[in-house]
């Protein structure tokens, strides 16, 4: 139901806030956390997939990995773990584009979805991972 890009910015959404929700001076629980991460971090997904399917896939990622409950970040960690997601995706785009001048599709694609995986929102200029992932297939069908 998911694509692969909306798994990861769901895995990430839960590892980064289900354990700010949980407990608490509110006593909330996992279902709560679930609940909260989905419509607090995962708005657009739920637009599109409806909140109740989106509040399950947090809930079953908690259910594996219920270590996420207790980690709670500050907002200064969420800001460096969201830095460092760009910060490799640029790299990777980088590295995807040195590919694709050079000639390697195969490594470019490859490239391109290793970035999508560790940041499924970012923009290489204003191209999405898809857009580049299209550029490059172009290219490659193109007679030469």
């Amino acid at each position: 139901m998911f694509s692969t890009a909306e798994q990861v910015q769901i895995r990430q959404a839960t590892e980064d806030h289900a354990g700010r929700y949980f407990g608490g001076p509110l006593g909330l629980g996992r279902e709560d956390a679930a609940r909260y991460v989905a419509e607090g971090h995962l708005g657009g997904l739920c637009d599109r997939h409806g909140l109740a399917a989106v509040w399950k896939a947090v809930a079953d990622i908690i259910d594996q990995h219920p270590q996420v409950l207790d980690q709670r970040l500050s907002d200064d960690e969420l800001r460096q773990r969201q830095a460092d997601r760009s910060a490799r995706a640029a790299e990777l785009s980088r590295q995807a584009a040195a590919a694709f001048r050079a000639g390697d599709a195969d490594r470019a694609l490859a490239l391109i979805d290793e970035g999508e995986q560790v940041c499924p929102g970012y923009r290489a200029g204003l191209r999405s991972w898809d857009d580049l992932r299209a550029r490059v297939r172009a290219s490659a069908a193109a007679p030469a």
